[in-house]
């Protein structure tokens, strides 16, 4: 059921009065490295090696589930979506990591000329909360890129300097199958690990003809989420933001 509808629309007026930052240095990345990485600092963002649909996507806090494009012009939008950039970028002064995002989202929409929409529909997904007992994250310490994963030896999967809202949206959404809204409150960045089972539906096309089950002698993901994270998976009919892509130009490196 869609609950409301908000078009944005940034014209050059709106820009000139919206938090910006002080210098920001754009480059195309056309390597064929894999991976890649956002690194918020009190007055600094630097993003490497991230597709601009990746970074549209952080920059509004949205999964991949929740991000789609005016399919009238697909052809036209998606390969710029999926080109990969070097940002650095630098404010007057230091900023929370929630204002540098809003920055982020003004610099999105003056040198890649961003235009989108936004629409809260009410859909069946799961809600993830804070378990009676208590979170059982670990605050991350020091600097470094943001939410870096990896998985160790037993297959748990590693994440480090992670907000929630990301490890929901590139992580949980897809071991779920489903909308994942937080609901946790929680705002740092943590360190944790997360040994879990999960079903991985067959997919032909990309060589996979039947479904697998990861890490099939772990507890499922539901059972790992309470039991190591501190953290409860309830299913229920949650308001979810849908990003649509209206418009998006390349930017000239500079």
């Amino acid at each position: 059921m869609l609950r409301r509808a908000v078009t944005f629309v940034f014209a050059s007026a709106l820009l000139a009065q919206a938090p910006a930052f002080d210098v920001a240095s754009i480059k195309r990345n056309t390597s064929t490295d894999r991976g890649g990485a956002m690194e918020f600092a009190p007055g600094r963002l630097r993003i490497s090696n991230l597709q601009l649909a990746d970074i549209v996507m952080r920059a509004y806090s949205v999964s991949q589930q929740q991000f789609s494009f005016d399919e009238a012009h697909r052809k036209a939008l998606l390969p710029i979506l999926l080109e990969k950039y070097d940002i650095d970028a630098k404010a007057s002064r230091p900023v929370t990591r929630a204002a540098m995002k809003v920055m982020l989202q003004n610099l999105l929409a003056e040198r890649f000329q961003l235009a989108m929409h936004r629409e809260t529909k009410e859909l069946a997904g799961y809600l993830l909360t804070v378990d009676p007992a208590g979170p059982k994250l670990r605050e991350h310490e020091g600097g470094g890129p943001e939410c870096v994963s990896s998985r160790s030896g037993d297959g748990a999967l590693r994440l480090q300097n992670c907000p929630v809202d990301i490890f929901v949206g590139y992580q949980l959404n897809s071991i779920v199958r489903g909308l994942v809204a937080d609901r946790t409150g929680l705002t740092g960045n943590y360190d944790f690990e997360l040994l879990a089972s999960w079903e991985v539906p067959a997919n032909p096309a990309e060589g996979r003809p039947e479904p697998r089950i990861i890490n099939p002698d772990a507890p499922s993901i539901f059972v790992a989420v309470r039991q190591q994270l501190g953290l409860r998976l309830e299913a229920r009919k949650i308001e979810v933001e849908m990003v649509t892509i209206d418009r998006v130009e390349r930017a000239a490196s500079n």
